[in-house]
């Protein structure tokens, strides 16, 4: 689709709504080869459009051995056609944005290397501020929407308006004045609402057309244009989930709506007695028990603010009969393999993670039945996912600890036997076991 969506702008639209049909139908590519593991569908996306990307040209000036071939003319169009490949790419990303398949720190990634501050001080060329504006106007209203998507999209304006007045050291300005002139109409677009009149017509279904028609019989004014949000989000995008989050009701009634009220309930009443209840009453099997917890920690990881919930929730089932320790740690190993996709949508994912290993290392020593038993496997779910990744679960681990001025709590439990509990859990492999003693007393939970 890259190849194709560029020198055809107009159908940018229709390539992206293609590319979001294909995402549920392909979830997952299998491994390449031995060894290797499977690509999702997202990440292989993700890896075609930063391929895609740094493939761009950086400037739109020609070579002298390709000048030496053409004549004025050719050269112009040539100039012309590079820069409408540049700014046709930035608004087919712009769309697998607005389609949920690429994210938000994609998009960071993106207009950073175009205008970011570069190590040599010298300003972008006027192609990469243009290439930006038409970014972010195809994304902008969906992007200014949410918390995150707002303060990203002030830091990136303020980028631009100092781009607009600086000046260089001959006091010529940076940007042209069509330029200048296209940053500021960019940043009235966003005081505006990101509403924008449409003067010429765009294709239409015939059905559609036959409306606006019935429309302008029954108008006493006729307007010669239409208003628009400008980068919103498509109608049929909003009311389906994300695609990591693919409903799939399982036999027994275990689905996500059902683990999505359960922790609700959980949220309102904190009582993991009628969790636990409510969880055996649909009877799951173990693969739906492993991925409805999975689901359970991905509400925290969806949202941050429900992250501490969705960590107890998940230690009351444990806690129980629900679900046994083995199951849990087996559940938190799913979503720690699931963990890079939801960090592309929801940067701070991870936080459900942290939340549930620090509960996990204080819930230990206080005396449950369950209690002593959930943190080793939970640690040697963290630890499997590398030395670099289960490093960062520990350490933010560790933070969520001395949050709560609890260090010594964990440290007493790992003393007394959780430690030695978790390094059988990790394997036979001593420098595994060392290398895992070594992160938990730098992070000041051994002593």
């Amino acid at each position: 689709f890259f190849p194709k969506a560029p020198p055809e702008p107009h159908y940018c639209e229709t390539y992206a709504d293609a590319v979001y049909q294909l995402c549920p139908r392909f979830p997952e590519f299998p491994p390449n080869g031995p060894g290797e593991q499977p690509q999702t569908f997202r990440r292989a996306l993700i890896n075609v459009v930063q391929e895609e990307f740094e493939s761009l040209p950086s400037t739109l000036s020609l070579s002298d051995s390709e000048r030496s071939t053409m004549d004025a003319e050719e050269v112009q169009h040539q100039l012309c056609r590079r820069k409408a490949l540049l700014l046709a790419n930035m608004k087919f990303i712009g769309n697998l944005y607005l389609r949920k398949l690429l994210s938000m720190k994609v998009v960071g990634y993106v207009v950073h290397d175009l205008i970011g501050l570069k190590d040599d001080g010298k300003y972008p060329q006027d192609h990469l501020v243009e290439c930006v504006c038409e970014l972010l106007e195809a994304i902008g209203h969906t992007l200014d929407a949410t918390k995150d998507g707002h303060m990203l999209m002030s830091q990136f304006v303020a980028r631009l308006v100092d781009l607009q007045r600086a000046a260089c050291t001959d006091g010529r300005p940076v940007l042209c004045r069509r330029v200048q002139f296209q940053v500021q109409d960019l940043v009235d677009l966003r005081k505006r609402g990101w509403v924008m009149k449409l003067f010429k017509e765009q294709a239409k279904t015939l059905a559609a057309v036959k409306r606006d028609a019935d429309k302008d019989a029954h108008s006493r004014q006729q307007c010669n244009f239409q208003l628009q949000a400008a980068g919103a989000r498509p109608a049929y995008v909003n009311a389906a989930p994300a695609p990591h989050q693919a409903e799939r009701p399982g036999a027994g009634g275990m689905d996500r709506p059902y683990v999505r009220r359960l922790h609700q309930y959980f949220s309102e009443d904190g009582d993991g007695t009628a969790l636990s209840s409510d969880w055996q009453r649909t009877r799951p099997t173990q693969q739906q028990t492993l991925a409805g917890v999975a689901w359970l920690l991905e509400e925290g990881a969806d949202d941050d603010r429900k992250a501490e919930t969705s960590a107890r929730a998940a230690l009351a089932l444990a806690d129980g009969t629900a679900i046994s320790a083995k199951d849990l740690a087996w559940a938190f190993a799913t979503f720690l393999g699931r963990l890079d996709d939801l960090l592309l949508d929801a940067p701070r994912a991870a936080g459900v993670a942290h939340q549930l290993l620090a509960l996990a290392l204080l819930h230990g020593d206080s005396g449950a039945p369950a209690a002593a038993d959930l943190a080793p496997g939970l640690l040697a779910a963290a630890w499997g996912c590398g030395v670099a990744t289960g490093e960062r679960l520990l350490r933010g681990a560790a933070d969520e600890v001395y949050r709560r001025g609890s260090q010594d709590v964990a440290r007493a439990y790992l003393r007394r036997g959780g430690f030695e509990a978790a390094a059988r859990e990790v394997g036979s492999d001593c420098s595994m076991s060392e290398q895992l003693e070594a992160v938990l007393r730098s992070a000041g939970l051994l002593e």
